[in-house]
């Protein structure tokens, strides 16, 4: 009798445990991710304990919410201090794991149970302003796929509107600037940082001192609809509000130029920018 047998290494687990405590939140880099902006690249903090020793490696897998559409093509991750001072021991890489999870692999040493231990996992925002779904978080053993420690549905934060870059507001020339009470062109320069679609808009937003808005146009960054659909430019009271433009790739630089009736103040707020989706919600916005 002839047989033919291949092995492979497998990892056996009769239970899976639950992970005695798992949190996530964001973690401060730059200022910039405590607001922690759509479209933007952020890191978040994870914290986990458990009752069962993690032995030396064993590797984690972090699962993303995957109808938000994180980028998780390019991750970053690092440890960290727990509240508690311990420090994971290891030389840690992570990778992609399909496409909306990430493996942290090079674990060490052991994690003694009932120790709190924390790392971090820097992936890039979903394109959109929206409350998160929940996380989830396994332990796997070394160079398997099975899974002996496991928390889900937790963590819930909240991902805000992306952030315009290149924001320049000038006039036609310093002395027609500033004054007062004239009808000035003032060129709006900004770059957009996620896309924008079709059915989108900009709102331009000026501080209720100007005196009036006459006209606006668009320079470049902007293409028409169609040939029957040109770009349009509402003026609303202090708002100028464009549509009917082909899609905006994210990280396209845009140009408007208007004309406006300086207010009587030597001073102002800033003229405020949002790009909005179809619905109205807004997609980028900086002042």
């Amino acid at each position: 009798l002839d047989s033919n047998q291949a092995f492979s290494r497998i990892g056996v687990s009769s239970l899976i445990e639950t992970l005695s405590y798992a949190n996530v939140s964001i973690y401060d880099i730059g200022g910039n991710s405590l607001d922690n902006p759509a479209g933007a690249t952020a890191s978040y903090a994870f914290s986990i304990r458990s009752t069962l020793d993690i032995r030396a490696g064993s590797y984690f897998r972090v699962i993303f919410p995957s109808a938000m559409n994180f980028d998780v093509s390019s991750p970053a991750c690092s440890i960290q201090s727990s509240n508690t001072g311990f420090v994971m021991k290891g030389v840690f890489t992570c990778t992609p794991s399909g496409t909306n999870a990430v493996d942290l692999v090079g674990l060490s040493e052991d994690i003694p149970k009932l120790t709190e231990a924390s790392f971090r996992v820097t992936v890039v925002n979903p394109s959109r302003q929206q409350d998160t779904l929940t996380f989830t978080l396994q332990v796997r053993y070394k160079d398997t796929n099975t899974v002996f420690l496991e928390s889900e549905n937790f963590g819930s934060l909240r991902v805000g509107y992306g952030v315009l870059s290149g924001v320049k507001v000038s006039g036609t020339s310093l002395t027609e600037q500033v004054n007062k009470k004239r009808a000035i062109f003032y060129n709006i320069d900004f770059s957009t940082t996620n896309e924008v679609p079709e059915g989108g808009e900009i709102t331009l937003i000026f501080p209720v001192r100007f005196e009036q808005i006459i006209q606006g146009q668009v320079i470049s960054g902007l293409s028409d609809l169609s040939d029957t659909q040109r770009i349009d430019l509402t003026i609303n009271s202090n708002n100028i509000v464009v549509t009917n433009f082909k899609i905006i790739p994210k990280v396209t630089t845009i140009r408007l130029n208007v004309r406006v009736v300086n207010p009587s103040s030597s001073t102002t707020e800033a003229v405020t920018i949002r790009t909005k989706d179809a619905s109205s919600q807004i997609i980028d916005e900086d002042s």
